[in-house]
């Protein structure tokens, strides 16, 4: 099928203070209400972010901002053992594996 999706006007960027809120209106001439994290807000604490998450929709907004961070847990980069090289600059031979390799990965789907 195909559908038309017609143009829009970018909404503008909107600045929150920390701990407040704002209403954006949206191109259906509906609002939705944006609220900062506060400044006091442990990030560390995920019974903090849990207790935020449900304060803001009790309040009907939507809050924004880092609400939970594991320090100690490892990064996607680090569990992927991921390069520190964009791929796109990455050459080809680093990108494509071997015959062989390819296909012993394949079979394994195949099985």
């Amino acid at each position: 099928t195909v559908d038309y999706i017609p143009h829009f006007n970018p909404i503008e960027e909107v600045e929150v203070p920390a701990g407040g809120y704002k209403d954006v209106k949206l191109h259906d001439g509906s609002y939705i209400r944006l609220e900062t994290i506060s400044e006091e807000h442990d990030v560390s604490d995920r019974v903090m972010a849990l207790q935020a998450i449900h304060k803001a929709d009790a309040g009907r907004k939507h809050v924004t901002g880092l609400l939970y961070f594991d320090e100690g847990r490892p990064t996607l980069d680090e569990i992927e053992n991921l390069v520190d090289t964009p791929l796109a600059d990455l050459p080809d031979k680093m990108l494509r594996p071997p015959k062989k390799t390819l296909n012993e990965l394949l079979a394994n789907f195949r099985a």
